[in-house]
């Protein structure tokens, strides 16, 4: 940490405050070529949000009013969250109300969206209570919690296969078997891009990842080193292909470490599969 927590929830005062002193939310929109995906899924939409990095009123993540509006603009057919709902241990119930807005619950419409949502690894930090109560509490805003679980979409005769996958729990071989198990096309859903080193080749046919914050505050040159340095990751955001995957690191919307962004604008994905 390179401040006090005293003197980091100020400066996120401070900055919350000042909204212009805030990064500009993108909206990334992407084609996803997907292999053997049926006529029936093509133009399937996930949104993509990652990394609210919630510590409590002071600190939120940057922008997420906008990106909950710019999620329910897209009319998705899932919202995937792939972790770090936490900072520290804030209050539980500010965390859901952060969050609501991205599942069923927050929603108006008769036919909201599904919920998928996996934990990351400062959800892990927090004590097991905390990670039981936050998983209760967010399959209570309607998110099913797939960590090292599949689920298939099925349309017909045809399917789609989301696993969650985490090494921060004792069940992570059987997240993998479920993996291989489980129908084409299949999605991996994890929170830390390197972890698909771990995988078996060619497991996935599109694996979807945050953590990186894209560096969070990063100089020209010098991206790939910080999220290196500071987020212990081979891997900054965007496309990759690792493994003999796919892969697309999304920066999040929240912050750590310090509650500021460069060069490094907050992210929501909106990622449309073709064939």
């Amino acid at each position: 940490m390179l401040l006090p927590r005293p003197a980091l929830m100020a400066l996120a005062r401070f900055t919350t405050r000042h909204e212009r002193l805030m990064a500009p939310l993108h909206v990334s929109r992407f084609k996803i070529q997907v292999p053997g995906l049926a006529g029936v899924f093509g133009g399937f939409v996930i949104a993509h949000v990652s990394d609210f990095h919630v510590a409590g009123v002071d600190w939120l993540p940057i922008r997420v009013s906008e990106a909950a509006a710019a999620v329910r603009q897209a009319h998705p057919a899932v919202v995937v969250n792939s972790g770090d709902f936490l900072q520290w241990t804030p209050p539980l119930d500010t965390v859901l109300q952060v969050v609501s807005p991205f599942t069923p619950v927050g929603w108006t419409d008769e036919h909201p969206p599904a919920a998928l949502g996996i934990l990351g690894n400062h959800d892990y930090f927090a004590d097991q209570r905390t990670v039981r109560d936050l998983t209760r509490g967010l399959s209570g805003l309607g998110m099913r919690m797939i960590v090292n679980q599949a689920v298939c979409w099925e349309r017909g005769q045809e399917s789609l296969s989301f696993v969650g996958l985490t090494d921060h729990t004792d069940d992570f071989e059987d997240g993998v078997r479920q993996l291989l198990e489980a129908r084409r096309p299949r999605i991996a859903v994890i929170h830390e891009p390197d972890l698909i080193e771990s995988l078996p080749h060619g497991a996935a046919d599109f694996v979807i990842a945050g953590h990186t914050h894209g560096g969070q505050i990063t100089v020209p040159g010098f991206a790939r080193r910080i999220a290196r340095r500071y987020g212990d990751t081979n891997y900054g955001d965007g496309f990759y292909w690792v493994n003999g995957m796919f892969m697309f690191v999304n920066r999040g919307l929240g912050t750590t470490g310090i509650p500021l962004r460069f060069r490094a604008r907050p992210e929501v994905a909106l990622l449309t599969l073709v064939r």
